[in-house]
């Protein structure tokens, strides 16, 4: 062998030598990820997301559908039994799975004990073609069909079945399906809001007194910093004009807020809070699942455009008492448009939808 060839040899060897080290180095990384985000996704509750088990016994779900309410004097709609009622179901919208996805958000109220309603819903909907994230609130009153149920508020679904039945009834009656849930209880929420230090909110003069009367703080009107259990008080406040309507615009403010908020956190810094977020949430998602999505829908959270709504739309509803319960009835093909055309592009602006922040 002439040196020339010895010479190239070594090189090749050498060459294939370098290759192979950085291939093992970024093989190694790899493998270090994939460890420490099994190790933080360990840390995640998880459900069945194929089985929806009922939470209550049939004579405590008898109890339910015979609750009844104090009659507000101030009532002028229909009182109405549920025959009365006829409600549509829309065809299922067809999304394009790789561009658009659909998280349900669920609040989960369990101050009267283990049995929880549904207190806060939002379908958060991520859309790469338009660049938008879309938060729906759905108004917890609105009167609908529950698989395998009568029907009744849609949060009494939640009751009933858990995040699989509540996922299943917005399905039906709306036509869009949520690629996946997730829970976090109302206590947790005051642990998000304080890992970031608080968070902004412009109050009214009857926000602040109700939150300085719950929590027992002293905030004023105007700009204020509220921790978390001040942020839940604002939230859940109601006593108003605007009632539960106002109530759901809070919650959208706040969560349009924690977002950006935490949009702005570095890697490192997010990476350091999800030893304390992740045992906070629950969810019908598997492991795989959870990754497939963060690893999708990452590159656009940084630019993506938060846009607010709610369902039932105005003037695509009517308030009703049916068998004692005061509720929404939805328009339902109205409704499930409102709902499905954020899967194609950015909802108009209408009265009660804001973008992008506090508005």
């Amino acid at each position: 062998m002439d040196r020339k060839k010895k010479t190239n040899g070594v090189m090749l060897r050498s060459t294939l030598i370098a290759v192979c080290i950085v291939l093992g180095l970024v093989f190694a990384v790899m493998l270090g990820c994939t460890v420490y985000a099994e190790y933080l996704l360990s840390k995640v509750n998880y459900v069945d997301p194929d089985a929806t088990v009922p939470t209550l016994s049939q004579e405590e779900i008898d109890a339910i559908y015979r609750e009844t309410e104090t009659i507000d004097p101030d009532f002028t709609g229909p009182e109405l039994k549920e025959e009365d009622v006829e409600l549509e179901s829309a065809a299922q919208v067809e999304v394009d799975k790789e561009n658009v996805v659909n998280i349900l958000l669920i609040g989960a109220d369990y101050q009267s004990g283990d049995v929880a309603r549904s207190d806060s819903m939002i379908l958060c909907t991520f859309n790469k073609h338009t660049n938008t994230i879309t938060l729906t609130s759905i108004m917890r009153d609105m009167y609908v069909k529950i698989p395998g149920h009568k029907s009744n508020r849609i949060n009494v679904s939640y009751t009933f079945g858990g995040m699989q039945l509540l996922n299943r009834t917005i399905s039906q009656n709306f036509g869009v399906e949520a690629d996946g849930a997730v829970e976090i209880d109302f206590s947790n929420f005051e642990k998000l809001i304080d890992l970031l230090g608080g968070i902004e909110l412009e109050l009214n003069s009857k926000e602040a007194d109700f939150i300085n009367l719950k929590a027992g703080s002293k905030l004023k009107t105007g700009v204020q910093t509220l921790n978390g259990k001040e942020a839940l008080w604002y939230s859940r406040f109601r006593k108003d004009a605007k009632g539960d309507f106002g109530r759901t615009n809070r919650q959208r403010i706040v969560l349009t807020i924690l977002l950006n908020r935490y949009k702005e956190l570095s890697l490192p810094e997010l990476i350091g809070m999800m030893d304390d977020i992740l045992p906070m949430v629950t969810t019908n998602m598997t492991k795989d699942e959870i990754m497939n999505h963060v690893v999708s829908l990452f590159p656009m959270l940084a630019n993506a455009q938060i846009v607010t709504q709610r369902i039932p739309a105005d003037g695509a509803y009517k308030d009703a008492r049916i068998n004692d319960m005061a509720v929404l009835v939805p328009n339902i093909s109205k409704n499930a448009k409102i709902l499905q055309d954020v899967m194609f592009e950015p909802p108009a602006e209408t009265e009660g939808l804001f973008t992008g922040g506090v508005g």
